[in-house]
């Protein structure tokens, strides 16, 4: 993977964490019953997003899985050390997105593929 790939790859993971990140929040800051979450944000950002989530996601289809995989998983020990936890939370769900619509490695495969 040249280094314009691995720029391009890094902002749609860093947009699309963005997205999980301001979801994430909505638990922390949403009013009593509201439970937080995309049902918690206002319609037409909730489409925006999800509409955002789609189209990237359907570009990170072009790079290897065990790329975006460590990618993720490198942006989030350094979530860890800057101890930015609704960062962190957000990277995993991302993480579980893409591991549900294929699009990266769950994690015991790729452990496997590096431990062989």
């Amino acid at each position: 993977m040249n280094f314009i790939q691995k720029i391009i790859l890094g902002h749609h993971l860093t947009k699309m964490t963005n997205i999980f990140e301001a979801v994430v929040r909505t638990k922390i800051g949403a009013f009593a019953g509201a439970g937080g979450g995309f049902d918690s944000l206002p319609p037409h950002q909730m489409m925006q997003y999800l509409s955002e989530l789609k189209s990237r996601s359907e570009k990170l289809r072009r790079y290897p899985k065990h790329v975006i995989t460590q990618e993720l998983l490198k942006n989030a020990r350094i979530s860890v050390q800057l101890n930015r936890p609704t960062r962190m939370e957000a990277q995993q769900k991302l993480l579980d997105l893409l591991i549900g619509e294929g699009i990266a490695m769950d994690l015991k495969t790729f452990q496997q593929s590096f431990s062989n």
